[in-house]
This record gives C-alpha cells, sequence and structure tokens, in this order.
C-alpha cells in the first residue's frame, strides 16, 4: 500500500471525490460535471450499503470476482437497479480501483478480468413524431395552468434535442434573434439551436 495514501477503499474514494471537486478535463478545460460527481458519490453509498448489508469486508484486496458477483446482485435484487443502472456502478468501482493501481496502491487483480465486465443492454428509445408533437402542442390545457408549463417545456426539449438540465434552464439573453446559445451542462459544448 502506498504510505501517505487513504488506507482503506472506502477511505480512498472519498479522498478521490473530495479532489474529483475541484478536477479540470484537460481536453476540455471544463470541470468535472455535477451528474458525474454524484455517480462517484451514488456508488461509494451502494458499496457502504452493500458491505452492511452483506457483512462483508470490502477493501483494496477482497474485491475479487466472487465480491463482483456479490455486489453485482444486491444492486440487481436487493436495490432493483436496471441492468445499465448496475453496469454504471461496477463501471465506476472499476475507475476507482484503476485509480488507485495507478497510485501505487496494491488493489486485487480481478477488476482487470474480462469476467469483471460492466453489464449492459440496449434500450428501447422511445419517441413522439411530428404530428404526435403537433397535437400536443394543440392540446387545450388552459384550465391546468401547471400542465401548460409542462407541455411547453417538454416541447422545447423534443424540438430542441437539449437535455432536460439544459432546456429548463434557458434564460431570455440565451435567445438572439431566431437562435438559442446554450452551453451544455454535461460536456460543456457551445450549443447554437435555430428556433
Amino acid at each position: 500500500k502506498a504510505d501517505d495514501g487513504p488506507r482503506t477503499l472506502f477511505a480512498f474514494i472519498g479522498d478521490y471525490i473530495a479532489k474529483a471537486r475541484g478536477r479540470v478535463n484537460p481536453d476540455t478545460g471544463a470541470r468535472l460535471a455535477g451528474t458525474t460527481l454524484k455517480k462517484y458519490i451514488t456508488t461509494l453509498h451502494h458499496l457502504e450499503g452493500f458491505a452492511k448489508a452483506k457483512r462483508r469486508r470490502v477493501d483494496f484486496d477482497t474485491v475479487d470476482l466472487g465480491c463482483y458477483d456479490a455486489f453485482n446482485a444486491y444492486l440487481t435484487n436487493d436495490q432493483g437497479l436496471a441492468l445499465n443502472s448496475v453496469g454504471k456502478y461496477i463501471q465506476t468501482l472499476k475507475t476507482f480501483l484503476r485509480a488507485a493501481a495507478e497510485q501505487g496502491i496494491e488493489v486485487n487483480p480481478a477488476f482487470r478480468s474480462r469476467k469483471f465486465r460492466t453489464p449492459s443492454e440496449l434500450t428501447d428509445k422511445v419517441y413522439l413524431n411530428e404530428q404526435e408533437l403537433n397535437d400536443l402542442f394543440h392540446l387545450d390545457l388552459s384550465g391546468h395552468p401547471r400542465l401548460d408549463r409542462a407541455r411547453d417545456l417538454f416541447l422545447v426539449g423534443a424540438w430542441t434535442g437539449l437535455r432536460f438540465g439544459d432546456f429548463t434552464t434557458i434564460r431570455p439573453e440565451q435567445i438572439t434573434g431566431d437562435r438559442i446559445r446554450v452551453r451544455t451542462a454535461k460536456t460543456g459544448a457551445a450549443v447554437v439551436i435555430p428556433l
């Protein structure tokens, strides 16, 4: 183990999260996305919950294929998570273990095995066609102001293709002429969308 680093996996992950708050992507110059930070924190909470519920010591040396199988089952059966969510947390665990190994911490090598894989599945992309969007636009919701606003926001999202966090925070100064100019929260990319 590294002499000056955290002594346990959970302490390492906590330290990794604390340092990630100020980390900047060298390619884009952008700070780490809030959603990535949230994924790190949630993964740590799931690992701690798993260790407590299953009375397992989860540490650098114990994360082997048996631990992988048990954590996978815990997320699926006990937490009721879908396969892609399970995969997200397994992948994040691998990120933590890889970072620890890169810092010279002795980590169980099982996480590099092909059997320690990130589960995933293709999902159906549900969408509305142009006619359905127009029908929704013309639907009279004047008697329900909250639904009227929700529908309008939904349509802005559908027509612009922006993520929820981006289209719900559009301000008037971001609209110039017939264009919306947005810097996306997730990637930090500047996007110009015709109205």
